[in-house]
């Protein structure tokens, strides 16, 4: 008799996300305009009527990276290296903390009355849209190496396996009847990034 697996359903995250999304939207929306960020005219003279609130800028770039790091590290997908699970790792618990930090900086600065940030708050939150944008790119490079060499190393051992049945190499046993050789290994045309690194 076998048992029947049920998907694991995904609503209940839904629930727990949609109050905690408003509680970090505002909150970075807060830190963001007591640290500068507020209304631009990204277009001037091209579409004057075009008006953005740079404030939305924190909590779009800083919580989906740590959504993002944390989705990397935590997969177990072969084709994602070791480097690249240290990487999402470490970065998704420091965008995390950044993502703690602001939300504590807003309700400490909100709660004695501050409408202007320090100005080491501000100097660290001017900071996380290019400290995002290089963990983000750093990331998805990463990722672009770990599924460009599995496919390298794929193809390799599919031609390899393809050419050993070609060639049908065989070797002499001890009665003088040549046998396969089951540990043939034909040189792969293209050579392992990893190999390569340690001989450099």
């Amino acid at each position: 008799m076998t048992q029947r697996r049920t998907a694991v359903r995904s609503w209940p995250l839904l629930v727990l996300a949609a109050p905690a999304a408003v509680a970090v939207w505002s909150g970075w929306v807060g830190i963001g305009q007591m640290t500068g960020f507020g209304e631009i005219r990204p277009l001037p003279g091209i579409w004057d009527s075009l008006h953005i609130d740079t404030a939305v800028t924190l909590p779009i770039g800083v919580e989906s990276y740590a959504a993002f790091a944390l989705c990397v590290w935590l997969t177990s997908n072969p084709v994602v290296g070791d480097r690249t699970h240290r990487f999402a790792r470490w970065s998704a618990i420091a965008a995390l903390v950044l993502g703690m930090a602001g939300q504590v900086a807003d309700h400490l600065l909100a709660q004695a009355g501050v409408t202007r940030a320090p100005w080491e708050v501000t100097t660290v939150v001017a900071c996380l849209p290019v400290l995002v944008l290089g963990m983000g790119s750093a990331l998805a490079h990463l990722l672009r190496s770990d599924t460009s060499l599995a496919s390298e190393q794929a193809h390799c051992a599919s031609r390899q396996t393809s050419e050993q049945k070609l060639t049908g190499q065989c070797r002499p046993d001890r009665s003088g009847q040549d046998q396969p050789d089951s540990g043939a290994h034909l040189a792969c045309p293209w050579p392992d990034s990893g190999t390569d690194a340690e001989h450099k």
